[in-house]
């Protein structure tokens, strides 16, 4: 139930145009190539990924 109202939340929200989705590896090249070391997604579900790195 919750998993739905989540869904629906982000389908219909304001910003949609402005929230393009990319796949979690084009995010971590894209840190990697502005400099980030170890970029990686930790975690994803649904539309929601947890990544990041670190910049030395």
């Amino acid at each position: 139930m919750i998993c739905r109202k989540c869904a629906g939340a982000f389908r219909s929200a304001r910003d949609k145009a402005d929230n393009r989705l990319e796949p979690a590896f084009e995010q971590g090249e894209t840190l990697q190539r502005i400099g980030f070391a170890h970029a990686d997604c930790w975690f994803k579900w649904f539309d929601l990924a947890v990544f990041g790195g670190v910049k030395p």
